[in-house]
């Protein structure tokens, strides 16, 4: 091939060929970009450590049943009572029940022991309501004159205070007890001589069962409504076999007769205050005077309190007694002094020569209470009678002792000295197992007497025996 062959070819091959726009449907789809491969996930490394355990889901509130207990002390002048609640911890909670404007105007806590009765057929603890009826404990109290009358009072009176209580009850505390079931029971004292007297245990336990029934209802109390209810509680109480509840009506179990004054130190015997042994009550109320003595001791086998009572005497020498003497001049209150001198003088002369002769000379605490335990008269006569005691016998003294006010008990109007007047209706609070094993005087064999005081003071003694007794 020649050179100008070999250009021309040349020119040829570098000449530009006409371009031609492709359809934009003919057009070739470009070709997805390639994602580079993943990386392969490392194995974790196996967790040594537990796993946490997943919180339990909260339960629900469950509410418990609530127990609680109804200590009524019934007394001549003024009534008290105090509800326990045994949902608060071993002993619970105590709440004395105020009574407003139907308490004392003195003490908000004791409510007046009357009724006002319209001639008609109601009775009422209002004053604008007809006629006053007061004394509705002594009726029932002397069973043998006690007409049905005075029981029908008595039992209407039980029922008012225990709506009053009831009522300020849950108006004060109702929402803590809104969805919870309620186990009630009741306990009601008694002076401690009578607490032998089967027969009237047996009336009191029907007074206050009737009561109770007759509480839970809203209509105003008539006298039929009440005889009705007491017919039934007596059929109730007095079958051998446990009977079908009444409606409204408590178990027969859950109605207790306690001595008022073994109630009365139930406080004392639970503090660190309590001291085993040989103790004296003398409890001066408006009408009566209750002087009991005791020993306190646990028993060896369940740890339960033990109350032996020793003597127990009640006399009318109340509030009442002290006014009227005192009205009367000069003759009437010596008169009185005296006596009363002597009531106290031939319970120790019992304790000394039958019952318990050497505790007695060892001395042992005493306790005054009742309203008539700050009134001058009554504490300077207990004080002589122990100074002549010590003086002229082997006698080691009372040892004056008041009731602590316990720490459980709410009551804020009520001061450590004036505590003693809420004692009995505190210790009635208690489930009676709780207050302990009380044993009747009747049950508890003499002691044997303390031994002859030496020879060279016998004489001293026998001449002196009239004098410090009293008599």
């Amino acid at each position: 091939m020649g050179v100008f062959d070999f250009l021309f070819k040349w020119i040829r091959s570098k000449k530009t060929e006409p371009k031609f726009e492709t359809p934009p449907e003919a057009k070739a789809e470009p070709k997805p970009e390639k994602k580079p491969a993943p990386k392969p996930t490392p194995k974790p490394k196996p967790n040594l450590k537990p796993k946490p355990k997943p919180k339990p889901k909260p339960k629900p509130k469950v509410e418990v049943d609530a127990e609680l207990v109804v200590g009524f002390d019934f007394g001549t002048a003024f009534s008290k009572v105090v509800i326990r609640d045994y949902s608060h911890g071993i002993v619970g909670k105590s709440y004395a029940v105020s009574f407003g404007s139907l308490g004392s105007s003195m003490n908000e806590y004791l409510i007046p022991a009357r009724i006002f009765y319209d001639g008609g057929n109601s009775i009422s603890l209002s004053s604008n309501s007809g006629e006053e009826i007061s004394n509705l404990k002594l009726g029932p109290l002397n069973h043998q004159s006690c007409s049905e009358e005075d029981d029908q009072f008595a039992t209407g009176y039980i029922a008012l205070v225990l709506r009053e209580t009831r009522r300020w009850f849950f108006a004060k505390y109702g929402d803590s007890y809104k969805n919870r079931k309620i186990i009630w029971s009741l306990n009601i004292g008694l002076p401690s001589r009578s607490y032998e007297d089967e027969e009237l245990c047996s009336k009191f336990r029907s007074l206050a069962i009737a009561g109770w029934a007759l509480s839970n209802e809203s209509e105003p109390l008539t006298i039929e409504n009440i005889n009705q209810k007491l017919n039934i509680a007596r059929n109730f109480l007095s079958q051998s076999q446990q009977p079908r509840i009444p409606n409204g009506f408590l178990h027969r179990g859950d109605i207790n007769v306690v001595p008022e004054i073994i109630a009365e130190v139930v406080g004392y015997a639970k503090s660190d205050l309590r001291v085993d042994g040989l103790h004296m009550v003398l409890d001066i109320g408006a009408s009566t005077t209750d002087l009991a003595s005791f020993i306190i001791h646990q028993d060896n086998d369940n740890l339960d309190d033990n109350y032996e009572i020793l003597t127990a005497e009640v006399k009318n020498f109340g509030v009442i007694s002290f006014d009227n003497a005192k009205n009367e001049g000069h003759g009437s209150f010596e008169n009185l002094r005296r006596n009363f001198y002597t009531f106290i003088g031939d319970t120790n002369r019992e304790m000394r020569d039958i019952r318990c002769g050497n505790d007695w000379m060892r001395g042992f605490p005493l306790f005054l209470c009742g309203g008539g335990a700050k009134i001058k008269f009554y504490r300077d006569t207990v004080k002589t009678i122990n100074r002549n005691l010590k003086s002229t016998t082997s006698f080691s003294g009372f040892n004056f002792k008041q009731i602590p006010k316990p720490g459980d008990l709410e009551a804020h109007a009520i001061s450590i000295d004036s505590y003693h007047r809420l004692a009995v209706a505190y210790g009635l609070s208690f489930r009676k197992l709780d207050i302990g094993r009380i044993v009747p005087k009747s049950v508890i064999s003499d002691m044997p007497p303390p031994p002859p005081p030496p020879k060279t003071r016998t004489r001293y003694y026998q001449d002196k025996e009239d004098h410090y007794w009293g008599t």
